[in-house]
């Protein structure tokens, strides 16, 4: 982990940052509304990629050319305070109206609202002056509550770091005007990424689920003191690397407890952090004050640790962070990459970069054969079916071919798509899936899908929304699906009738295996990574290969 992490910080970030992406993303969002008002499209951007901003400059054009003006508005639904701050802070913010060329009529125009407010407007005869709806953080938008913006005839545009809701719901959307991954953002500097370390406590805890909400009853487990005496331990002897620290726990008790075992640490090392404190919902926190002052004011602050307990992964923002600590494991893929967002972001214009850290408890799970971690940071696809994902790393088109044909031995993969191998200009976000019906059948060999940046919206949806609802989709005609999907009938991978058999086939199984609780055996997801290294480290790695040491 420590060799990954020190490659990927010299050799793959350097430069100034290219933000050149926000632009296509713009330029796709105006062509898209100006065609169709009325469509229902998502934007998606990995936290600190700047999805907010991309949304109000893409607002700002649509002013610009008429489509939006003061009796056409648009509505900016969100469903948290600080998210609230964040998007008006934006909108207003002078050097983004100078730097962007902000419409003079972007505030009155773009109004930002708390849901509660947004359905009132919505549901009211004041909806006639409205052309556009705006919902941040559209993994939420399958929820109950905002059923009535969807059924309306109004445009709408999702904001999101992910396509898969938290419950895995696919979100009710015609199409993505725009997606990069993480990798694309770590490549183009926009992102800093961290050094993960990982702390093994040997502590056995028998939660049988890590999701996020509505389980404080398992999360609860991982309040123990021991466990939270190591954690203490772990941050205190990295307190001169780990100056501003967020700790991720899940449950209210957990977030209190661990504070006072972290504040009792400070005292007895004499005090490295100025300040530890905790937070969670309902203005809870050590200062008594409401959370929004006690974060105004832990934002000034130098060196600190806050323990928080699902309130920060969403609308925080502290350029000062450089830490983030995972005290409690999950299993969302959603939840943790916001969490780790946190200390990832790069301002616009900031060419100078930090290190930054990720440190991942980790327990013995008896009960738990899923759970996400940070090899999700460079996969894109959802995590409802519970894939196998991995990354390798390559030097130059000679070495992916070298990994490829190992990938292709070791998986007993089918020779006759070697022909679907990447070409050297195709590698730029490549990835490949492979899927196996009959993986415990030594005659069924694995089928693979190799992914690039120009068919990746096509597969990585249909992978996403049919597995997503594989429950529903397999008793459906696969034929029918695939055109509903936008999948053409000469398509290389599934105009065969047996390799579409065998996908749907594999899909089913990991869900039943997962509803099983039994580990999932029939997915895999490998993304590709090169890595720019001297003349030595080439030979090295060569040498390596050579000997089959990797």
């Amino acid at each position: 982990m420590a060799i990954f992490s020190f490659l990927s910080r010299q050799e793959r970030v350097s430069g100034q940052p290219d933000w050149s992406f926000q632009d296509d993303a713009v330029s796709k969002l105006v062509k898209d509304f100006s065609g169709n008002p009325l469509l229902k499209t998502l934007l998606i951007i990995p936290t600190g990629g700047g999805k907010t901003v991309a949304a109000i400059r893409a607002i700002s054009k649509l002013i610009d050319k008429g489509t939006l003006d003061a009796n056409h508005r648009a509505l900016w639904i969100v469903h948290t305070e600080a998210l609230q701050d964040q998007a008006i802070d934006e909108r207003d913010n002078t050097d983004n109206a100078i730097r962007f060329r902000f419409n003079k009529s972007l505030s009155p125009i773009l109004e930002v609202h708390m849901k509660t407010r947004a359905a009132n407007i919505i549901n009211s005869p004041e909806r006639q002056n409205y052309k556009l709806l705006i919902i941040d953080e559209a993994h939420h938008s399958r929820a109950a509550t905002y059923a009535s913006f969807f059924g309306i005839r109004i445009g709408i545009l999702g904001l999101t770091a992910t396509p898969t809701r938290s419950d895995s719901a696919v979100l009710e959307f015609d199409n993505v005007a725009y997606s990069i991954s993480f990798k694309e953002l770590m490549d183009r500097g926009v992102v800093l990424l961290p050094t993960f370390e990982s702390v093994y406590t040997n502590i056995v805890i028998r939660a049988r689920s890590l999701g996020v909400f509505d389980n404080d009853r398992d999360l609860d487990l991982f309040n123990i003191e021991a466990r939270n005496e190591i954690i203490a331990n772990e941050i205190f002897r990295r307190s001169k690397q780990c100056k501003k620290v967020l700790v991720f726990v899940g449950t209210n008790k957990h977030a209190l407890n661990l504070y006072k075992t972290l504040n009792s640490y400070n005292q007895r090392f004499e005090k490295p952090y100025g300040h530890v404190g905790y937070i969670y919902g309902g203005d809870h926190n050590e200062k008594n004050i409401s959370n929004k002052d006690y974060l105004d004011e832990h934002r000034t602050l130098g060196s600190s640790i806050l323990v928080n307990c699902k309130l920060l992964n969403e609308g925080y923002n502290d350029p000062s962070l450089d830490t983030i600590v995972m005290a409690t494991p999950t299993s969302s893929i959603l939840y943790y990459l916001q969490c780790v967002g946190r200390v990832v972001r790069r301002n616009h214009g900031a060419a100078a970069s930090h290190d930054v850290y990720v440190i991942e408890i980790a327990d013995k799970l008896p009960n738990v054969k899923y759970h996400i971690d940070n090899r999700w940071l460079f996969a894109d696809i959802s995590d409802y079916l519970e894939p196998d994902v991995s990354e390798k790393l390559f030097v130059d088109y000679e070495d992916f071919l070298i990994s490829t044909k190992v990938l292709f031995r070791e998986n007993r993969i089918d020779t006759s798509f070697a022909r679907a191998i990447p070409q050297e200009e195709d590698l730029t976000e490549a990835s490949l899936l492979l899927f196996n019906e009959a993986p415990d059948s030594s005659d069924s060999l694995w089928k693979p899908i190799f992914i690039t940046r120009d068919n990746r919206g096509r597969y990585v949806d249909l992978f996403n929304k049919i597995g997503n609802n594989i429950e529903i989709f397999y008793s459906q005609n696969f034929d029918y699906l695939l055109k509903k999907f936008n999948v053409p009938a000469d398509d290389f991978y599934f105009n065969s009738r047996p390799f579409r058999a065998s996908f749907f086939m594999a899909l089913k199984r990991a869900y039943d295996r997962k509803t099983s609780r039994q580990k999932v055996d029939c997915l895999k997801y490998i993304t590709f990574t090169r890595m720019r290294l001297g003349w030595w480290q080439r030979l090295l790695r060569r040498i390596v290969r050579l000997f089959g040491l990797a």
